[in-house]
C-alpha cells in the first residue's frame, strides 16, 4: 500500500505532531507499505522524521488562504503533481490547513484522503473539510462529538476514534536518569512531593484554577511542589509565579523524560485538550494521576482505579484530589500499578494496527474489493 502522510506544521506545536511522527516511523517499519511524507518546510518535524526512518519527504509551503491567496494555486499544483508522482492509495492528513490543500487536490486526482482531527474546537471550515475527505479519524470521543457529530449527520463519511499511540520504551529511558541530580537542577529538595504537568501555558489549560485550589488546602498540608513545564504567555507565567510562589517550579520547555523522572504524581487540569498525551506518558511510568474531567483522556480512565478524575473549576475538588494522592500511599501504589497496565493499550503498534485497518475499510468502500491488485496493495485480510 502506498501512503502519503501530510503534516500541517514544520515544527512541533503539540502532542499531535509527536504522535504523527511516531506513527510515521512505525508505518515505515511495516512490510507492504511505501511511505512518503509532506512537510510544509525544513524544520524540526522533517529532522524528527529522518530520525524515525522516513527517507522520502516532499517539502513545500502551506500559504494561508486568507493572507496569501495569490500563492495558493502554486501549492495546489504542487499537491496535484505530488499525487501524480507518488500515486498514493491513501493520503493521511494531520491538520486543517493541510487538509484543505490535500482535499482540493484530490478532486483532480484519483486517490483517497483521510483527515486526522486532534483538536476539539470547531472551525468554520469543518463542513468543507469533511466533504473533501473520504473518512475521518478523531483522537477522542470528545473531538468526534463536539467538533464533527453535527456535520457527520448530514455528510456520509466514515469516522473512527483512534487514540494516540505511544512508545512503550519511555519508562526505560526515565529509569536510566538520575532523579536526585535532576531534582537538584530544578531546585527541588529530594524529599519534597512533586506533582508535575506539561503543557503550553495558555488559557484553557486549567492552570488559572491552581491558586484557588491551593487556597482550599490547609497551610499545614501544603507540603508539595507543582512542577509546571512548558513555554507560553509570559504574563500568564508571571501571574502564576506571583500567585502560587513557593509551591511551584517553572522549568520552561523540558524533555518529558526529565519531568517524569522527578515526579511522584502528575496532574492535568486542562479544560480544552482533546486528549492529553502527558497523562498516558505518566501512566506508562506508573505514576498516579489527577485528570480533568473536561479533557479527552479522561474518557479512557476509570476513576479511582487507574487515576482520579476531578473538576478543575471546583477549588475543593481540585485541591483535595491532589491532597488525597499525596497523603494516601496505598492509593498511589494502586493507581500507579493499574495505570501502567492500562497504558499498554496505547502502544504505537496497536495504534498503527487500528489506523491500517481503517485504511482498508476506506479502500474497500471505494470498490477496491474487486481490484485484481488487492493483495499487492497489502489489503489482504
Amino acid at each position: 500500500m502506498r501512503v502519503l502522510l501530510v503534516f500541517n506544521h514544520e515544527y512541533i506545536v503539540g502532542g499531535g505532531e509527536i504522535a504523527f511522527i511516531l506513527y510515521a516511523g512505525e508505518l515505515v517499519r511495516r512490510s507492504g507499505f511505501e511511505v512518503f511524507v509532506f512537510v510544509p518546510g525544513k524544520g524540526e518535524v522533517a529532522e524528527k522524521l529522518k530520525e524515525v526512518g522516513v527517507k522520502d519527504i516532499f517539502i513545500s509551503d502551506l500559504p494561508s488562504f486568507r493572507r496569501e491567496i495569490h500563492r495558493v494555486p502554486f501549492t495546489l499544483r504542487f499537491f496535484v503533481n505530488m499525487y501524480k508522482s507518488f500515486s498514493p492509495d491513501i493520503v493521511h492528513v494531520n491538520g486543517s490547513r493541510a487538509m484543505i490543500y490535500a482535499g482540493l487536490a484530490k478532486l483532480l486526482s484519483r486517490t483517497h484522503v483521510l483527515w486526522h482531527v486532534r483538536i476539539s474546537e470547531k472551525d468554520i471550515l469543518d463542513p468543507l473539510l469533511v466533504f473533501l475527505s473520504d473518512g475521518v479519524i478523531a483522537n477522542s470521543n470528545k473531538t468526534l462529538i463536539r467538533r464533527l457529530s453535527p456535520i457527520l449527520r448530514f455528510l456520509d463519511r466514515q469516522a473512527r476514534v483512534i487514540y494516540n499511540g505511544f512508545d512503550l520504551n519511555l519508562p526505560h529511558r526515565v529509569r536510566k536518569l538520575d532523579r536526585v541530580s535532576l531534582r537538584r537542577s530544578f531546585g527541588i529538595p529530594e524529599q519534597t512531593f512533586v506533582f508535575s504537568t506539561a503543557c503550553r501555558i495558555e488559557n484553557g489549560k486549567g492552570l488559572e484554577f491552581i491558586p484557588e485550589a491551593l487556597n482550599s488546602i490547609p497551610d499545614s498540608k501544603r507540603t508539595f511542589v507543582l512542577l509546571i513545564a512548558g513555554s507560553g504567555d509570559k504574563r500568564t507565567i508571571e501571574w502564576l509565579k506571583k500567585k502560587i510562589g513557593n509551591y511551584s517550579v517553572f522549568p520552561g520547555h523540558t524533555k518529558v523524560e526529565h519531568i517524569l523522572a522527578v515526579s511522584d504524581a502528575i496532574f492535568f487540569p486542562s479544560t480544552i485538550d482533546s486528549f492529553g498525551n502527558f497523562v498516558v506518558e505518566g501512566m506508562m511510568c506508573g505514576l498516579p494521576a489527577a485528570v480533568s474531567r473536561f479533557s479527552g483522556v479522561s474518557e479512557v480512565i476509570s476513576h479511582g482505579y487507574d487515576a482520579l478524575i476531578f473538576d478543575p473549576s471546583n477549588p475543593q475538588d481540585f485541591g483535595w484530589t491532589l491532597l488525597r494522592i499525596m497523603e494516601d500511599e496505598r492509593l498511589r501504589l494502586k493507581l500507579g500499578a493499574c495505570a501502567k497496565r492500562k497504558s499498554m493499550e496505547f502502544s504505537i503498534e496497536k495504534h498503527t494496527d487500528k489506523v491500517i485497518e481503517f485504511y482498508k475499510t476506506i479502500l474497500r468502500s471505494a470498490n477496491y474489493k474487486n481490484d485484481k491488485s488487492w493483495k499487492n496493495k497489502g489489503l489482504e485480510k
